[in-house]
């Protein structure tokens, strides 16, 4: 994750008792900046974000499912992500572009949920016409509400998450409530999660062909497909570790912890 991202919590860092981070990457970042270092104050914990299951009981929104599905046969391929520099979509467009070279008779729309009107969304937009793809027909760079991701989700056949740097990684967890497999750069906090080969196969970051690669092994392997998906919702479900539930309990006994110390 990006080095200054807990800069605010140095500056405080002789007024905290202790900083609560998402993932072991993000307690490492600390660690380099000298926090937490030989049991000195603040104390770091760990706590993995949790979500619950709201977005899986939303209905269709058939405006979504006319852009998702403009075909019959169509597969989605999704990519649940802002287009700035740390989320590598580029990596993601240069992996489609491969996709649909070494699949020109498989019906596919890489749909990049994210809208921006930055400079590094007209490179990635421009980056992705350089490459051969038509907007609109194999791409569709779109800003989808909080609600609508329901039904992107339902109907998406890989969720592709290319991030080079992440604290965490809640959209994983997302597609992993909608039972859709995973890939995501073998990087940061996102190694944490994606089990490689049990409940998501992981890429070298910044590789485009070995992301092409590894979709088209989900996407031509029904058995791993189905590994994948139980997997995911054996990670959300079973183990219990990502749940709201287990989220706010953890952050209440390290209240307690600080509080009574």
């Amino acid at each position: 994750m990006p080095k200054d991202c807990f800069m605010e919590a140095g500056k405080l860092s002789q007024m905290l008792d202790g900083i609560v981070v998402p993932s072991q990457a993000s307690r490492a970042v600390l660690g380099e900046q000298g926090f937490g270092t030989n049991g000195s104050r603040p104390e770091i914990r760990v706590i993995p974000h949790g979500i619950g299951p709201f977005l899986t009981g939303v209905a269709d929104e058939p405006s979504v499912l006319s852009k998702i599905c403009p075909r019959e046969g169509c597969k989605l391929i999704l990519c649940p992500s802002r287009v700035d520099e740390h989320k590598d979509v580029e990596t993601f467009v240069e992996a489609a572009a491969q996709i649909k070279a070494a699949e020109p008779e498989m019906d596919l729309l890489f749909v990049i949920a994210s809208h921006a009107t930055d400079a590094q969304h007209e490179k990635v937009r421009k980056r992705a016409v350089d490459l051969g793809l038509i907007e609109e027909r194999d791409v569709i760079f779109q800003d989808f509400l909080y609600k609508e991701m329901a039904t992107v989700y339902r109907y998406a056949h890989v969720s592709v998450v290319p991030s080079r740097h992440e604290s965490f990684g809640l959209t994983i967890l997302e597609s992993f409530l909608f039972g859709v497999p995973v890939v995501a750069a073998n990087t940061s906090a996102l190694r944490e999660i994606v089990n490689n080969g049990a409940n998501g196969l992981l890429f070298t970051d910044g590789a485009p062909s070995d992301l092409a690669s590894q979709i088209l092994r989900v996407l031509r392997d029904e058995e791993l497909r189905e590994v994948l998906k139980e997997g995911g919702r054996a990670a959300m479900h079973e183990t219990g570790r990502y749940s709201s539930t287990a989220m706010v309990q953890a952050y209440e006994t390290f209240y307690e912890s600080i509080l009574g110390a």
